[in-house]
């Protein structure tokens, strides 16, 4: 399952969905991504509404409207060598600008 942000395509507010096979669908009563969480405490599926077309969204970035984001990098050994660099003992981590997404 595939939790995606989205507005609708006249930019409307935020919502949150489930993304498959082309479409969403909605997840009702979810206002932030922490609802989302609380709705599916425990493995439960959320209440879903109608279905959505891709085409007529625009999909948000996850992390939402912050100033900063923290990222890690080089978090697994295959990256690491992908990038021919020694794999660190610590977890390298740097900021970002939010609008980086």
């Amino acid at each position: 399952m595939k939790i995606v942000k989205y507005s609708s395509a006249q930019g409307t507010q935020a919502e949150h969905g489930i993304i498959t096979d082309g479409i969403i669908r909605p997840i009702l009563k979810a206002k932030s991504l922490e609802d989302v969480h609380n709705l599916m405490d425990g493995g439960a599926m959320p209440a879903i509404g109608e279905a959505l077309a891709l085409e007529d969204v625009r999909i948000l970035p996850p992390a939402g409207d912050h100033p900063h984001i923290y990222c890690a990098g080089l978090n697994y050994r295959d990256h690491a060598l992908e990038v021919r660099m020694p794999f660190l003992k610590y977890r390298q981590t740097f900021p970002e600008v939010g609008n980086i997404v």
